[in-house]
């Protein structure tokens, strides 16, 4: 298989510094939560989840923000964080063969996102009782990477 070139996807499609950006930020929160010996990394703007040797593609939604489209960033980056945060979560629970992160009745925690302030919130469970919740991501820097 060819090198990919530095800057583009699997594909060759050029992947922007904020898709970039975003993904990476989404997936170091991640990995710091993840079970022990999972590994959630990003690469050219894919977030994707590790185990013994065993690799699967969480998500390539960060290009979402890219979207020349009618939503605004906020918009575009709620939807890259839910979508990132699921398809991770699918990953870790079918590496672990278990609901991940389960709420309190071994339910499946959903994830959830909301921009405010600059910052992204984003948690699985309820907002107001999280079954697990994350450090906000300050967005000022995404919304000047271009």
């Amino acid at each position: 298989m060819d090198e990919i070139p530095s800057g583009f996807d699997e594909i060759h499609r050029p992947v922007s510094a904020r898709t970039v950006a975003l993904a990476n930020a989404l997936a170091g929160r991640l990995c710091a939560v993840a079970p022990a010996g999972i590994l959630v990394t990003a690469d050219r703007g894919n977030v994707n989840v590790s185990s013994n040797g065993r690799s699967l593609h969480g998500s390539a939604a960060s290009s979402i923000i890219d979207d020349d489209d009618d939503r605004t960033i906020e918009e575009k980056i709620e939807t890259v964080v839910r979508a990132v945060l699921s398809g991770v979560q699918d990953c870790i629970a079918e590496l672990l063969t278990e609901q991940w992160p389960a709420a309190s009745d071994d339910v499946m925690a959903l994830p959830g996102a909301r921009i405010e302030n600059n910052r992204a919130h984003l948690w699985f469970g309820d907002e107001k009782d999280p079954t697990l919740s994350f450090t906000p991501l300050d967005l000022t820097e995404i919304y000047r990477t271009t």
